[in-house]
């Protein structure tokens, strides 16, 4: 058994919910003590020994977590952080406002990084960097004309210098989310033997651990020989559980390629594995799995870091993902691939096929209320028991498409490198980040929301500007279907709109309340390119009289990534 313990020297813990940056997190995940654990190794050196021991702790199974329970009897999570106004740190009291150049900067800075991971020709690249380079060149000479002595002082030049008295600065609206809990120390507990040794060796590491999350979040860290008293603990039960970020195998070196990638200054992306935990004491009930598309393994191909794919064109990925894999697919192409029936002649046009085939999954970053939306993985979904010959012929044709280096061409022109596929198992441990790995998409909850719009297969007797009441009556006996047909209960209550209820994600075209005109919009789902066969297309969310497991993808434009929900947000029972 390996517990460590981290107090709060300042009994108060600031860090941000990866969900909802206004509220706080609590416990802290298990992820950020592993994130600080790094930092420090690599802080002192990265000596092998040490990084050796990190890669051990990182394999074991998710912790079992010791903390105040924050949430009353009714499951209410800690408050949302209010917005204080405070002066900004923006004044300028030089005679030449560099924010401009240090912007651009980090835009070559990007693209430098962008066409590195992609594979072009090294002229470009010398290009780019040579752009770089005199990006930093002309910053630093404007910076040392700026700073030196004897610079002009015209009026323009005593108003930016008082700029800097903190009362001639404009306030800026900035939340600081924070805890603090009755008792200032958190327990997480492994039960899995530990050799003495390296026991002395990892209070070694968390001993030069000064601070979690926040700067201002103080903490002293060691292992002690208490076993832990759990208030949560991995499993999930539908109802009362939540999402902790936890680590696995892989996740240190993919910190420490990030951070050769941002170097402390570009934007990040912290890897971790989504993990569903329950409170102690409350066992998992027996809930439903989908077994439906999206229910087996996945094969995910990552966009590169801060490329992604506008969430309009989830059906324009799919498409042209599945063409790919067919043009580098052996003959003859199988129904499993093409999705379509075999053909009895060659160039016989047929219809869908009926048996259950591969779908192409696009995954947008709704990680958190502040994501982007973009289009940040492809996921290959391979259904329950696919035949070894089918998976194989897929597998080829992934392959000698990696041979070309995974280059992805969309209607219109625009053309996206791919990074090299990941195979994803359900109850595996990930390698892939948030949202690009199938545990995030494979939670257990009661209610759901839809990600990418869910395409009905048959069109509901209702007007598309009709009352809510009236639409969601009209909708629930197809919805029902969908859910059977995917392995899962009826439901118990819809709620259908244009309009999802994931801020990033754009409505869909065609209904009430989309917005301003020239809104990035999702297109109603045609099958084929045939204007004429459009299915009725909405957002939905969807709530269960039990907790059901993902992954959920719905409708007619399941094979397409279209109708992939995650569990609605907002809703702190359901995480």
């Amino acid at each position: 058994m390996l517990t460590v313990e981290v107090r709060l020297l300042g009994g108060r813990y600031r860090a941000s919910d990866f969900e909802d940056r206004a509220a706080p997190e609590w416990p802290p995940h298990p992820a950020r003590l592993f994130y600080a654990a790094v930092a420090a190794v690599h802080g002192a050196g990265g000596d092998p020994a040490e990084i050796e021991l990190l890669e051990w702790w990182e394999s074991l199974a998710p912790p079992t977590i010791q903390c105040s329970d924050l949430a009353d009897s009714a499951g209410v999570r800690p408050a949302r952080a209010v917005d204080h106004y405070v002066r900004g740190n923006y004044a300028r009291s030089w005679t030449t406002d560099l924010h401009g150049q240090w912007d651009k900067l980090l835009e070559r800075a990007a693209k430098l990084d962008q066409l590195s991971r992609e594979q072009v020709p090294e002229k470009r690249i010398r290009s780019a960097q040579r752009d770089l380079d005199k990006a930093w060149d002309k910053l630093r000479a404007d910076t040392a004309r700026a700073t030196a002595a004897g610079t002009g002082t015209t009026a323009a030049v005593l108003d930016s210098v008082l700029e800097v008295l903190p009362d001639n600065r404009d306030r800026q609206a900035r939340q600081f989310p924070s805890v603090t809990p009755d008792d200032p120390v958190i327990r997480y507990g492994w039960d899995a033997p530990v050799d003495p040794q390296r026991v002395v060796e990892l209070d070694g590491i968390l001993g030069r651990i000064a601070r979690l999350g926040h700067s201002a979040s103080l903490v002293t860290c060691r292992v002690v020989p208490e076993a832990v008293q759990p208030v949560w603990i991995p499993g999930s039960d539908g109802s009362e559980g939540r999402t902790f970020r936890t680590v696995t195998r892989g996740v240190h070196e993919a910190l420490v390629e990030e951070y050769a990638r941002h170097g402390g200054v570009l934007d990040r992306n912290m890897p971790a594995v989504m993990t569903d935990y329950r409170r102690a004491g409350r066992p998992a009930p027996v809930t439903a799995t989908a077994t439906g598309v999206g229910a087996g393994e996945w094969i995910v191909l990552p966009l590169p870091s801060r490329v992604g794919i506008p969430p309009t064109r989830v059906v324009d990925v799919a498409r042209a993902v599945r063409s790919a894999l067919m043009s580098y697919a052996d003959e003859p192409v199988g129904s499993f691939l093409s999705g379509h029936r075999d053909r009895a002649v060659p160039d016989e046009r047929t219809g869908p096929a009926t048996e259950p085939h591969l779908s192409v999954l696009s995954l947008p970053d709704v990680s958190h209320v502040h994501s982007s939306g973009q289009i940040r993985a492809v996921a290959l979904a391979l259904p329950l028991d696919a035949a070894d010959a089918d998976v194989a012929q897929t597998l080829a044709a992934l392959r000698a498409w990696g041979d070309t280096g995974y280059r992805l061409l969309l209607p219109g022109g625009s053309a996206y490198t791919l990074e090299p596929a990941v195979r994803d198992r359900a109850g595996a441990d990930p390698t892939v980040g948030r949202v690009a790995s199938r545990s995030f998409w494979a939670r257990t909850a009661q209610a759901w929301s839809s990600v990418t719009p869910v395409a009905l297969d048959r069109h509901p007797k209702v007007n598309r500007r009709a009352d809510f009441d009236t639409q969601n009556a009209a909708l629930f006996p197809l919805v029902s279907t969908l859910c059977l047909r995917a392995g899962l209960p009826a439901p118990i209550e819809i709620s259908a709109s244009s309009v999802p209820v994931w801020p990033s994600v754009p409505p869909v075209a065609g209904g009430p309340g989309v917005g301003r005109p020239g809104r990035p919009v999702s297109p109603q789902y045609r099958v084929g390119h045939d204007p004429r066969r459009r299915r009725y297309t909405v957002h939905l969310s969807i709530r269960f009289a039990e907790p059901v497991t993902g992954p959920l993808v719905l409708g007619a434009g399941r094979y397409f990534g279209y109708g992939l929900m995650l569990p609605t947000p907002g809703v702190a029972a359901d995480r």
